[in-house]
């Protein structure tokens, strides 16, 4: 076993400063820069992906200044790394959701070896606040913002990847600039996708859906009750990966799992119980949890075999209270996984 801890931040000031201040723990920046160089291309086309973001997400270019000035990198060199914008393929990951009138809940999976360690509340006066685990600074996984609009994504295929944002911005870009599904919706069919991916979304007035988006076209799947989502297409099924035995499977398992927050929340984090993956050297494992209760508005997440549960309202994302915990602590132990 080893250990795995997450930072958890709650930043209020300007998004440069708060770009600035995502990286001030990071003492070795030599190391990195080659991390950040692994995972992207020199040929980006930051002009373009700049008048989008001018167009969609203004805010966002000064989080990146301000990540940039933070590691004495150009606005070019910045905009490569922490953009999301037009990156090379990554690697399959999993992710598993429900989304009802009630609550979105979902589990992370993919491999520790690629992760930001932190989960931050980001309140700026350019956008709307919100809350959840960070990708590549800029990003989400998923996270929910101060109007109760909460949203997970889950990657589905990659093979025609085309210039465009990965799901990690546009998770981001979401939040910070839509207060109902409607205003998601009408985001996500704007916005241009650079890989085949879920997005599963709730807000306060009950309103649910999955959104399947692709580089081509974008689909919406509404729900009345609860809507459930892995990495496969229902509509859009020609982008399926040809190999596809765990999606159905976890699929087969969120249907039969329609709960309250904490009954779902305990079968979502237990191995055993059809939803905690450990294969993380396949890039398979569970890496943390993350629910939002649009009735109670409550979010409620925690990492991979945590002892210590993350619980706070969503009043916290705007008002000065610090956030119950500064850590969240678990540990990985590798087992034999199902993977697709």
């Amino acid at each position: 076993m080893e250990p795995f801890i997450v930072d958890v931040h709650k930043w209020t000031d300007t998004n440069y400063e708060i770009g600035r201040k995502q990286l001030q723990s990071i003492t070795d920046k030599s190391s990195y820069l080659v991390f950040l160089n692994s995972l992207t291309s020199s040929e980006v086309d930051w002009e373009e992906g700049t008048s989008l973001l001018e167009n969609f997400a203004p805010h966002l270019i000064e989080e990146i200044k301000g990540l940039g000035d933070q590691l004495n990198l150009s606005y070019q060199e910045a905009f490569r790394y922490f953009s999301g914008y037009d990156l090379p393929k990554l690697g399959a990951l999993g992710c598993s959701s429900i989304v009802t009138t009630e609550m979105l809940i979902r589990n992370y999976d993919f491999s520790p070896d690629v992760y930001d360690y932190k989960f931050a509340v980001k309140n700026s006066e350019n956008a709307y606040s919100t809350c959840g685990y960070t990708v590549h600074c800029t990003g989400l996984h998923e996270g929910v913002n101060e109007h109760g609009l909460a949203i997970a994504l889950h990657f589905v295929n990659n093979h025609n990847q085309q210039k465009g944002f990965m799901s990690t911005m546009i998770t981001r870009m979401v939040l910070d600039t839509c207060k109902n599904l409607e205003e998601a919706v009408d985001l996500l069919k704007a916005l241009p996708h650079a890989a085949c991916y879920n997005y599963s979304l709730g807000d306060t007035n009950g309103n649910i859906a999955i959104i399947e988006g692709s580089p081509e076209r974008v689909v919406i799947r509404r729900g009345q009750q609860a809507v459930t989502c892995t990495n496969h297409f229902l509509e859009m099924n020609e982008y399926n990966r040809k190999i596809e035995t765990s999606t159905h499977k976890r699929k087969s398992v969120l249907e039969e799992s329609l709960h309250s927050q904490d009954d779902l929340f305990d079968i979502f984090t237990t191995p055993g119980k059809g939803l905690f993956y450990q294969d993380y050297k396949d890039f398979f494992g569970t890496l943390h949890t993350f629910s939002y209760d649009f009735n109670l508005r409550r979010v409620k997440t925690k990492v991979a075999q945590g002892d210590e549960t993350l619980e706070f309202s969503l009043d916290r994302l705007t008002n000065d209270e610090p956030l119950p915990l500064s850590k969240l602590k678990g540990y990985i132990e590798e087992r034999e996984g199902a993977k697709e």
